[in-house]
């Protein structure tokens, strides 16, 4: 099984196991431009993240293997589910906010 890691423009990585190759078909346009899209990532305990390929700056499949936690790909999430976690999202500011206040 291929494993790449993902690099963050924050800094942070992140191992994947497909390709190097398979993971830039993912995050990619069919124009080759990077999708502003977020790609929904699960690990084996169905523990979810989700990436924003426009912070992507480097990827890589050259590197030990080590215990780190390994993520695979998901289904790209419906336009319902990124509204939905948006306005969650939304939500959960504004009651940070009101709590600052």
């Amino acid at each position: 099984m291929d494993i790449c890691e993902v690099f963050f423009s924050n800094g942070q990585s992140l191992k994947v196991n497909v390709s190097q190759a398979a993971f830039n078909e993912i995050i990619n346009t069919e124009d080759g431009m990077l999708d502003s899209r977020l790609v929904l990532l699960q690990n084996q305990d169905g523990d979810s993240i989700y990436i924003n390929p426009l912070q992507v700056v480097f990827v890589t499949s050259d590197f030990k293997k080590s215990k780190n936690e390994v993520f695979t790909l998901s289904e790209q999430a419906t336009e319902e589910e990124h509204e939905s976690h948006n306005l969650e999202a939304i939500k959960d500011l504004s009651k940070d906010i009101d709590n600052m206040e």
